[in-house]
């Protein structure tokens, strides 16, 4: 791909990855009127965006090819809205949280997003995060659909935020090398359940079966912290 053909191409890239705001934007209007299935919708047509611009940013190497747009500020742009202030305006406009302890809550998953997300070292070399990475939106679409009590929804998103700045290590789904085709594999079943639980809505019998994936991307963030320290500790020891 050469000339305007490949810069058509990298605009387009660039103009999906911005699509995401107003993916956030409308997922934001279905909160404040209650539709929380629809506001589910529009953060898994957002995930899927981020889920694949990435790649093709990288097949087409946009910032050899239109340098004048920084593609990583974009994504980061996006990717704060819609996973860090869509899903903390859902658990505040759905109620999941206790009314003594949710403005402290939302105020938790933002900073915690906004340091996380901006710190130099929140991504490794070998693509895994550094620290809870911010997947709120995950964390708030399973407080809506599960209906736990609320002062254990607190909990967890206390927990969370506080996982923020561990020395845990999770993997980055499309990027990482270790179980990349399990994962890709799962992500992609996860990713259809979230969409039959959107469209579904109120009925979130599957929320529990799709649980699986998150499941599993925890013990592998817990495998893979341990693998690092075992890692480091090799090292120190020569």
């Amino acid at each position: 791909m050469r000339g305007p053909t490949r810069k058509i191409a990298t605009l387009a890239v660039h103009v999906l990855t911005a699509s995401g705001g107003l993916w956030g934007v409308l997922a934001l209007d279905a909160i404040a009127a209650q539709r929380f299935g629809a506001a589910l919708g529009w953060m898994a047509l957002a995930v899927a965006v981020d889920s694949i611009d990435g790649a093709a940013a990288r097949l087409l190497r946009v910032s050899e090819t239109m340098p004048e747009i920084d593609g990583s500020l974009l994504d980061n742009m996006v990717d704060y809205l819609n996973y860090a202030v869509v899903p903390a305006a859902l658990m505040l406009g759905s109620g999941v949280l206790p009314s003594s302890l949710a403005l402290g809550a939302v105020a938790a998953v933002v900073l915690a997003a906004a340091l996380q997300m901006s710190h130099r070292s929140a991504k490794t070399e070998d693509h895994l995060f550094r620290g809870f990475p911010s997947y709120w939106n995950v964390v708030a679409a399973y407080l809506l659909l599960l209906e736990l009590d609320p002062w254990i929804n607190a909990a967890i998103v206390f927990g969370f935020a506080a996982l923020s700045f561990a020395p845990v290590y999770f993997p980055y789904a499309s990027r990482t090398a270790r179980l990349r085709s399990a994962t890709l594999v799962l992500g992609a079943l996860w990713g259809a359940c979230m969409i039959v639980l959107a469209l579904s809505w109120p009925d979130a019998r599957l929320a529990r079966v799709s649980l699986l994936y998150p499941a599993w991307h925890v013990a592998l963030a817990a495998w893979l912290t341990r693998e690092r320290a075992r890692g480091r500790a090799s090292a120190t020891a020569r």
